[in-house]
């Protein structure tokens, strides 16, 4: 999950940061999202390394690729946490 920077954050406080995630995605094609597929494989990655979500997700674009990056988090408690995600109305995706 990524808890976007569009919306209410989590306090630290819920989380420990696992580390900084970082993606990049080559396509021969103009008509792909870049940025999807570069989120897509920053998602894949995380959860690989058993990261609950990210926060500070960014993505930035050219013509044929794309990087993205942003911080690995577990929860402290994930059934509160979550909890917490929805009485703030954080915007998850």
């Amino acid at each position: 999950m990524v808890i976007s920077a569009n919306g209410p954050q989590l306090e630290p406080k819920y989380y420990e940061i696992m580390g900084k995630v970082m993606s990049q995605i080559d396509n021969i094609t103009v008509f792909q999202n870049h940025c999807k597929d570069a989120i897509e494989m920053l998602r894949y990655e995380a959860e690989n390394v058993g990261a609950d979500a990210l926060i500070n997700v960014s993505c930035s674009s050219d013509k044929f690729s794309a990087e993205a990056s942003g911080t690995a988090i577990t929860f402290r408690n994930r059934e509160q946490t979550l909890k917490v995600l929805k009485d703030i109305k954080a915007i998850l995706e």
